[in-house]
């Protein structure tokens, strides 16, 4: 059960990849800036806490 929320997570992550690349290459308007952060999410079932990484372009 592990390996396939992994193999999901996996997925998701190759998905959002190309996107926040492109988003990188976009930001022509003035005043924004690219930011990273992580963000945490506790899974009560497994007892385990996930950690994302989400980037983008910010005002």
């Amino acid at each position: 059960m592990k390996k396939l929320l992994l193999t999901i997570l996996l997925f998701f992550a190759v998905l959002f990849i190309p996107s926040n690349i492109g988003n990188a290459l976009s930001a022509d308007q003035p005043g924004m800036y690219y930011d990273c952060y992580y963000e945490y999410e506790y899974d009560y079932y497994y007892g385990v806490w996930y950690e994302y990484e989400v980037c983008g372009w910010y005002y």
